[in-house]
C-alpha cells in the first residue's frame, strides 16, 4: 500500500524504491507521517505532489546504531531493525513488530541463522554502555534473550591496578563457516570469536594496541571459514584465521608521521588505520584508510598493497582520521567505487584529541591504561552521539585508486552514508538541515533536494532500501 502510494506521488522516490528516514536526536513519540515535497536544486521550486515517507510507530530514544534493513526469513518482508538509547526496534511494512527494551542503548546490531528452531534468523545485538555482558542473542520471534558475553579483557585502572574490565564494542561482524556461522567481535585491543548458538568463546586474539573494525573476506587457508582482516591504531594490518584466530600475516601499513611544534620541537607519531572495508570478499581485498592521509587497497591473499593513494597531503593537516566506505560501480570495471570522508582526528591519550578521554595511557602505549573517572557508568570515553557534519568527501576508482571527485559534503559521524538508484543511475543522498539532498554518484554534482519536516528540527537519517 506504501509503495503504491509512493508511486503515483512522485517518480523520484519510486526510481529509488522506498526511504526510511529517522531523525537523529530524538525520535519520540510523533505523529504517523511527516511530510516531505521534492524540489528543484536549480529553481527552488517545489513539484506539486508531496509523500509521506516518514512513519512513527512509537519509537522512543535516541538514535545510537547504524540502522539495518534485512529479512527474518528468506521470502518475509524486510525488516527495519534500528538500535536507540531505548533499546532495539523492528519495523516492517510500516508497523512495530516488536520492541526489546534496553536502557543501555544498542551499538551494533547482525542478523545470524536461526539458533533457536523456529525457522526466522535471530538477532545478534552490542549494547553502547553497558556494566553488564554486552553481547546479546535475541530470539527473532519473541525476543527473548538467549544468551550473553561480556568481552573482558585485562586492562590497568589508574589508582586500582589490573583487573578484567569490558570495554565498548568497535566492530561486530558475521563470519561463514562449513555448517554454521561464527560472532566476531572487537572491543580494545582484543578480538572474540563466539559460538552462534550459545554465545561461547571459541577463541580470543590480543594485539598490542587498540583495534577497530574488522573486513571479513573468504577463507584464504583451506580450513573452510572465512578469514577476517584487522587495522589497528599502531598501524599494523592483521589478517586472522576465521577458525582459530591464528595471526596469517601481518604487517605495519600505516606511516609514522614527524609533526613539528613551535621552537623547532618535533615528534614522531606512529598513525593508526582508521577504517577498513571488504572491497571483494572472495578475491581477498580489502580497502582501508589512515591516520597518514593514505587509502590503500590490499590482497590478502598475495599480501601486498595493489594501489595506495594520498587522500591528505599537507603536514598541516596530519594526522588525519579516513573513513572508508564502498559505493557502486560508476566507472563498469566490475567494482565498486571507494568513498573516502576525512574527519577529524582524534589521538588517543594525547593532548590534539578533540574527543573525549582515552582508555589507553597514550598513543604509543602498549599497556591499556584505565582512568577511573573517565571508566566510570557509561563507557562515555569510547561512544559519543553522532554529529551531522560538513567533511571532504573523494571517489575513487577501486580498480587504479584514481580520484573522480571531491566534494564538501554533510555526513553522519556514526552512519554510513546512503546510495541510491535514480532511473539505474546511482545518486548519493546527502543530509542537510531540513532536507535531503540527491548528489550525481558519477561526478558529485548536486542534482535537486527533498524537504524533510522533522519535529525536532534536526538532520534526518536515511536508510534505502528495496521492499520487493
Amino acid at each position: 500500500m506504501l509503495k503504491e502510494k509512493l508511486q503515483k506521488t512522485t517518480p523520484f522516490i519510486y526510481g529509488i524504491t522506498f526511504i526510511l528516514i529517522l531523525s537523529i536526536c530524538s525520535l519520540g513519540f510523533l505523529t504517523p507521517f511527516s511530510t516531505v515535497s521534492i524540489g528543484s536544486a536549480s529553481s527552488g521550486t517545489e513539484f506539486n505532489s508531496s509523500v509521506s515517507c516518514l512513519y512513527k510507530a512509537g519509537l522512543n530514544g535516541s538514535i545510537t546504531s547504524n540502522i539495518l534493513v534485512d529479512r527474518l526469513t528468506d521470502d518475509g518482508d524486510e525488516t527495519i531493525l534500528v538500535g536507540t538509547s531505548d533499546g532495539l526496534y523492528l519495523i516492517s511494512n510500516g508497523v512495530l513488530q516488536r520492541y526489546i527494551p534496553s536502557p543501555f542503548g544498542i551499538s551494533h546490531i547482525a542478523l545470524v541463522e536461526d539458533v533457536t528452531g523456529d525457522d526466522l534468523r535471530d538477532i545478534v545485538v552490542s549494547l553502547k554502555e553497558a556494566d553488564v555482558p554486552a553481547l546479546r542473542c535475541y530470539d527473532g520471534a519473541t525476543g527473548e534473550k538467549v544468551w550473553h558475553f561480556a568481552s573482558k579483557q585485562k586492562v590497568f585502572v589508574k589508582g586500582m591496578g589490573w583487573g578484567e574490565v569490558q570495554l565498548a564494542t568497535t566492530g561486530l561482524q558475521i563470519a561463514r563457516d562449513r555448517d554454521s556461522q561464527i560472532v566476531i567481535v572487537t572491543s580494545g585491543r582484543c578480538v572474540f570469536a563466539l559460538d552462534v548458538h550459545e554465545g561461547s568463546q571459541l577463541w580470543k586474539f590480543e594485539a598490542l594496541d587498540r583495534l577497530g573494525h574488522l573486513a571479513l573476506v573468504a577463507d584464504i587457508n583451506g580450513d573452510d571459514v572465512e578469514e577476517l582482516a584487522i587495522g589497528s591504531e599502531d598501524g599494523y594490518l592483521y589478517m586472522l584465521s576465521g577458525k582459530s584466530g591464528k595471526v596469517l600475516w601481518k604487517k605495519r601499513i600505516a606511516e609514522e608521521l614527524t609533526l613539528e611544534y613551535g621552537g623547532g620541537n618535533t615528534e614522531m607519531v606512529q598513525t593508526g588505520i582508521t577504517s577498513i572495508q571488504t572491497l571483494a570478499r572472495e578475491t581477498g581485498r580489502i580497502i582501508t584508510g589512515s591516520g597518514d592521509g593514505k587509502v590503500r587497497l590490499i590482497d590478502l591473499k598475495d599480501k601486498r598493497c595493489v594501489w595506495e593513494k594520498t587522500i591528505v597531503a599537507s603536514e598541516d593537516d596530519l594526522p588525519t582520521n579516513l573513513r572508508v566506505f564502498l559505493g557502486v560501480d560508476t566507472t563498469e570495471d566490475g567494482l565498486p567505487e571507494v568513498l573516502v570522508a576525512k574527519d577529524d582526528y582524534e589521538c588517543q591519550g594525547d593532548d590534539r584529541s578533540s574527543g573525549g578521554g582515552s582508555i589507553f595511557g597514550g598513543s604509543t602505549s602498549r599497556v591499556p591504561t584505565i582512568q577511573w573517572e573517565e571508566f566510570g557508568e557509561g563507557h562515555q570515553e569510547v561512544q559519543s552521539s553522532g554529529e551531522l557534519e560538513q567533511r571532504e568527501v573523494t571517489l575513487l576508482d577501486a580498480e587504479g585508486g584514481e580520484e573522480l571527485w571531491q566534494r564538501d559534503l554533510y555526513l553522519w559521524s556514526d552512519a554510513d552514508p546512503e546510495i541510491a538508484s535514480h532511473n539505474g543511475d546511482p545518486v548519493f543522498l546527502e543530509p542537510h538541515k531540513q532536507q535531503v539532498r540527491r548528489i550525481d554518484l558519477s561526478t558529485g554534482d548536486l542534482l535537486d533536494s527533498i524537504a524533510i519536516s522533522t519535529l525536532d528540527g534536526e538532520a534526518p537519517r536515511i536508510k534505502v532500501f528495496n521492499d520487493e
